[in-house]
């Protein structure tokens, strides 16, 4: 999805999803190699629009204002929205609500900042080993809405978990777009999205 220095890139899918049903998203997602740069891969939920919307790159992870350069949104960050952010770079320095570790978290209305963190962050392995690594990591995301609860499960470990109703962030809640948003920083990083089932 992103593979030269400060670049996002955004994948749509053009069925909806319907929050009023469950849902079970699975994935493999790479995160690159090189690890002296980001910035991640988020699963976004969103009601804006499509097919072209785009948040910003570096920290924005496509889905938020980063840097604010490149968007194809209007404002800026995706909103409404919901993203599962899996984050590879520190931006606590810059106000985002982040860990040292490469990272989850659920974001709400296109927003990195602890305002708007609904659960995590949560670091992606134990240890805080990396996940930029070049090799596929396996994701699975899960909306049941009889019992509110969303669950980020990454290689196989239950990562996050928010218990409450995603119905609530959307006009409409039976007609939501999905897909998944990426940005990287000041350096190349090629990251990726396939198997999605």
């Amino acid at each position: 999805m992103t593979s030269g220095g400060f670049e996002a890139g955004a994948v749509w899918i053009c069925d909806g999803i319907n929050l009023d049903e469950n849902f079970k998203v699975s994935f493999n997602a790479n995160f690159g190699n090189n690890v002296t740069t980001g910035d991640g891969i988020a699963f976004l939920l969103q009601q804006e629009a499509l097919p072209n919307v785009i948040g910003g790159r570096g920290g924005g992870l496509g889905y938020a204002v980063g840097d604010g350069v490149g968007c194809q949104s209007a404002p800026c960050p995706i909103d409404p929205s919901i993203a599962v952010e899996f984050d590879t770079f520190d931006g606590s320095p810059w106000g985002d609500n982040d860990l040292v570790c490469n990272h989850m978290s659920i974001q709400t209305d296109g927003s990195t900042a602890a305002g708007a963190t609904i659960e995590g962050p949560n670091c992606l392995l134990t240890g805080g080993v990396s996940v930029v690594d070049g090799l596929d990591h396996e994701i699975c995301i899960t909306w049941d809405p009889g019992v509110l609860e969303y669950n980020v499960y990454f290689d196989g470990t239950q990562i996050g978990s928010f218990n409450g109703d995603l119905r609530t962030y959307f006009p409409n809640p039976n007609d939501v777009w999905w897909g998944f948003t990426a940005a990287s920083g000041g350096a190349p990083q090629f990251q990726s999205v396939c198997d999605v089932l």
